[in-house]
């Protein structure tokens, strides 16, 4: 039966990023030659990030000028990601927001107090 409901949900999910990936051609958005996707979604809330390993939905802040790392957990909302892809990921979203919206973002978990929040 969860197997079932899996499969159902990664159809879904597969046919929503297509979606998201065809409604967004245009400016702000790397098709890369290496197979993957990139585009800010949600009003600049979130990050759509898609490559033959799956999909994953990143928050961001473009005003904060940084990305929550701790959005980073799942393919798809199934297969963990390891490591090494989660390096991949950061790079290429690196790459993105210096080419398209000219700064160098940070990568932070925003579910971690800052030193200022300590005091």
């Amino acid at each position: 039966m969860f197997s079932k409901l899996l499969r159902i949900f990664n159809f879904r999910w597969h046919l929503i990023k297509n979606e998201i990936a065809r409604e967004h051609a245009g400016p702000y958005v790397e098709r890369n030659s290496e197979g993957y996707l990139i585009v800010i979604i949600c009003r600049g809330e979130q990050l759509l990030y898609t490559d033959e390993n799956g999909a994953l939905i990143l928050g961001i802040s473009i005003p904060g000028k940084w990305v929550d790392t701790n959005s980073i957990g799942k393919w798809d909302e199934v297969r963990r990601v390891s490591e090494l892809q989660r390096v991949v990921v950061f790079e290429r979203i690196k790459r993105y927001f210096q080419k398209f919206q000219g700064f160098d973002v940070i990568f932070i978990d925003v579910r971690k107090p800052s030193s200022d929040e300590k005091e």
